[in-house]
């Protein structure tokens, strides 16, 4: 596993075990909670919702994401977690937490969620990211992006209703150079090759010139 990246997920090589996402804490279904349906979940028109990407055309089957730039997570977990237990997101992704190998799992895990962590190791202060993902949704380790080169990124993977699904989350300083740039542009072009029904990529690109449309940069 690549240097300054944590998982509780599935590893790609390991079977599922009984670990919970918070270190030294057993999770357990909270209550009042219902778990997804996700046995009925399709593909369908994508669209954003409020507080998240709405992924099939009706509302009691769709997988429910959360995205945000936390600019420093420090601190802010509290009020992550209490959002997190309002809208029952599915997939959450933040980027610069700036954490550290100081930030201990147990101290950013979220109750109910596999956590795939990454943060900064070279010193410099911002950066990092972590990715959330309901643990009924069973995530695993995607090693053949998270071993990439560029620094801010972190993949994993699920299957829902027989539907293969790549999850990425990346951030992208703007001050990154022209050679990190080609690393980041590398592995989304090898992410978009991978044979799944769906590759969903969230994240701070910093790049206002993106055409989206046109896929082009």
């Amino acid at each position: 596993m690549e240097q300054g990246l944590h998982t509780t997920g599935l590893d790609s090589e390991a079977e599922e075990d009984e670990a919970g996402a918070c270190t030294g804490v057993k999770r357990k279904t909270k209550e009042g909670r219902k778990e997804p349906n996700y046995s009925e979940w399709k593909a369908g028109n994508q669209k954003d919702t409020a507080g998240g990407q709405e992924l099939t055309g009706d509302k009691s089957k769709q997988l429910r994401f959360f995205y945000t730039n936390a600019n420093s997570l420090r601190g802010k977990m509290l009020e992550l977690r209490n959002r997190v237990e309002s809208n029952d997101y599915d997939i959450i992704g933040v980027v610069e937490t700036w954490f550290d190998a100081e930030m201990t799992d147990a101290e950013v895990c979220i109750e109910g969620y596999d956590m795939f962590r990454k943060d900064r190791t070279d010193g410099r202060i911002g950066g990092g990211i972590i990715l959330y993902v309901n643990e009924t949704l069973k995530a695993m380790a995607e090693d053949t992006f998270n071993v990439c080169e560029f620094e801010d990124m972190v993949w994993c993977r699920i299957v829902v209703q027989n539907q293969k699904v790549l999850i990425g989350l990346c951030y992208r300083s703007t001050s990154s150079s022209a050679e990190n740039n080609r690393k980041l542009l590398s592995v989304l072009d090898k992410a978009m090759a991978q044979k799944t029904t769906h590759t969903i990529v969230m994240g701070d690109f910093n790049y206002p010139t993106i055409d989206y449309k046109d896929g082009t940069v």
